[in-house]
Formats: C-alpha cells, structure tokens, sequence
C-alpha cells in the first residue's frame, strides 16, 4: 500500500508541476482517498467523475476534497459502459446530483454518436 500512496502522490505532484489547471478524477478512483486528500491540497478546481458511485461515496469524495482544499469542484454523470447504449445513459441522473449537492453538474459520455450528449446539453 505504501507503494501506492507514494506513486499517487508522485503522480499528483508531477501534474502540479506542469501547472495544469485542473485535476479531472476518473470514476474509478472516487474511493481513493489518498488520491482525493492529495489532489484537493493542491487547491485547483476538480471535475470529478461519478460513475459507479452511490451518493454516498460521491458526498465522501466532495468532503474530502473541500477539507483538504480543492476551490472548485464539478460533477460529471457517467455511465461505465463502453460504449453505453442510449437507454442505459439516465439523464434524470444529472438532476439527481444537481440536487443532491448545489454543484455544477455535467455529462461524461460513451455513447454512440452526438444525440445524448446534445440532449444532456439542453438540460443543463
């Protein structure tokens, strides 16, 4: 595990360096909270992505975050299948989040085509 922590930070750390203007959090990693605590003390804005996730997991990685001092955070609905067929996109999904917690909120996309993600513009 030490090993992992110390790529994470080196990881981060190197991103930090070449000044990016944020950090974009894949689904995957929402759990991972050396990577969160290490991304949020650089204090840049955060896209996170929330596929995968329960709400509760997405509440504990925008706590995280903030505490350790991330300025911005953005929400990204995301579905994890590649490539996801247009009745598994749930849309109403993005008003959940916006709800949930007041932040903005976008759409992460892996369909087929642009029709989804024009219909997940118009909403937001």
């Amino acid at each position: 595990m030490a090993d992992k922590v110390f790529i994470i930070a080196e990881s981060v750390d190197f991103l930090d360096e070449l000044n990016v203007p944020y950090f974009k959090i894949p689904s995957g990693e929402i759990t991972n909270l050396p990577f969160l605590r290490r991304i949020g003390q650089k204090r840049r804005p955060v896209i996170l992505s929330t596929g995968m996730s329960t709400l509760g997991e997405v509440e504990m990685a925008i706590e995280i975050l903030r505490k350790a001092g991330a300025i911005e955070l953005i929400l990204l609905h995301c579905t994890t299948n590649y490539p996801t067929a247009p009745e598994e996109v749930n849309l109403r999904a993005m008003v959940t989040l916006k709800q949930a917690f007041g932040l903005p909120v976008g759409y992460s996309d892996h369909t087929m085509g642009f029709a989804i993600p024009v219909a997940a513009g118009g909403r937001f």
